[in-house]
């Protein structure tokens, strides 16, 4: 490809504003005309599973956030990326709410721009224009003035095209990753059954009282940057919903008597206990390497002869159990489950050649997710790869 062209965006949109930035919840409904908030800008696509809706009488007011099919969307409220969604075809009416809109001009592709605000280069140069202090968001001066690589609009959609199909493949094998956590699910509710009904008529006991000692909140200590030499340290950020570790290790500062104090060991289990996150739990296994733990995190150490520990992990994953989560975070102010509270959740005791039986599952589908999640890594880089040479003009 030629020397490719830079544009300010401001200047090939035909439109580049904040949605409506005010009180809106008077104006939700059960029903009506579809509300897009920051939240709802996912990382490609737009996420509906918490979308609110508002009058059409509301919406008629609010002309200049009203979105079309081939708007492009970024969330404006940001910690340290710029999400962005394209608009669907068919797309129902819709308005927006604290979301920067973009509506490409004829002279770019709505894909084209989603990709190139996803990429690397062009988040660091977004994430320097954010402004403000408490909360930061994304600055629509900049964002007009910001200048990107402009092709023909032909050699646009062909690099879209090759990018959609690599993101296709990526999305593929998260969906096999996320079929396989369905599958232990099932699985676990087959061989034991609804743990509350306990339809099986197993011993119970509480989680306090299969442990071999107290449960234990984590450290207090700040993380720094990932040192190979110290244990990494968990903290629920880097929980995903699945019960996995994310990619990017922290460390922390802590004595070699705090170091032991919080060191995990193989079958421990960790709950978030406020927050957002509560309820979330990990299942340190030996592969994890030495881990320490961070606080808001509080420790199970399950003695396995009563209850394997894969199978309390599992269990945790139900909706039985976030059920429980949600009816005992409700009890207080506000979200939170002390050790205490975790103590007293109710767990059944499979006799143990039943949960023998369910970890020879567990481990041919966990070394299953580890292939899958190789794979998923090996896409990403190629993703990524594709992603900057497209907008070197190498692609």
């Amino acid at each position: 490809m030629s020397r490719i062209e830079m544009q300010p965006l401001g200047a090939i949109a035909e439109r580049v504003t904040v949605g409506h930035v005010g009180s809106t919840s008077k104006y939700y409904r059960d029903e009506g005309v579809i509300f897009l908030r920051t939240q709802n800008v996912g990382s490609g696509s737009l996420d509906l599973t918490d979308v609110k809706f508002v009058t059409p009488e509301f919406n008629a007011r609010l002309k200049k956030s009203q979105v079309q099919p081939g708007d492009v969307l970024l969330s404006r409220v940001i910690t340290n990326t710029v999400r962005v969604a394209v608009v669907p075809e068919g797309f129902a009416e819709a308005n927006c709410a604290n979301i920067v809109l973009v509506r490409p001009g004829p002279s770019i592709d709505a894909r084209y721009l989603a990709y190139f605000i996803a990429s690397p280069v062009a988040q660091r140069q977004l994430l320097r224009g954010r402004v403000g202090s408490a909360q930061t968001v994304v600055n629509t001066t900049v964002v007009k003035k910001w200048r990107l690589p402009l092709p023909p609009l032909a050699e646009q959609k062909r690099i879209a095209g090759i990018l959609d199909a690599a993101d296709a493949l990526r999305a593929k094998r998260r969906e096999s990753l996320a079929q396989l956590d369905t599958l232990l699910q099932s699985t676990f509710l087959d061989m034991f059954g609804d743990p509350v009904t306990n339809p099986m008529g197993w011993e119970v006991s509480t989680l306090g009282a299969i442990c071999l000692e107290k449960p234990a909140y984590g450290s207090g200590a700040p993380s720094c940057r990932y040192d190979r030499s110290r244990p990494r340290y968990v903290r629920i950020t880097d929980i995903d919903e699945t019960g996995e570790l994310s990619d990017k290790p922290r460390s922390a500062e802590l004595s070699e008597t705090d170091t032991e104090k919080y060191r995990l060991h193989a079958g421990d289990v960790l709950f978030a206990r406020s927050g957002a996150t509560v309820g979330k739990s990990f299942l340190y296994r030996r592969e994890h390497g030495p881990c320490v733990y961070a606080g808001y995190l509080i420790r199970f150490r399950p003695d396995p002869r009563r209850l394997l520990p894969e199978v309390l992990f599992r269990y945790t994953q139900t909706s039985a159990y976030w059920r429980w989560v949600s009816a005992t975070a409700r009890a207080v102010a506000q979200p939170n489950i002390n050790a205490k509270m975790y103590s007293s959740l109710v767990v059944v005791l499979p006799p143990r050649e039943a949960q023998l039986r369910f970890m020879s599952v567990v481990e041919a589908v966990v070394a299953n997710q580890r292939k899958q999640r190789a794979h998923l890594a090996e896409l990403d880089t190629l993703f990524a790869s594709l992603q900057s040479r497209a907008f070197r003009g190498e692609l």
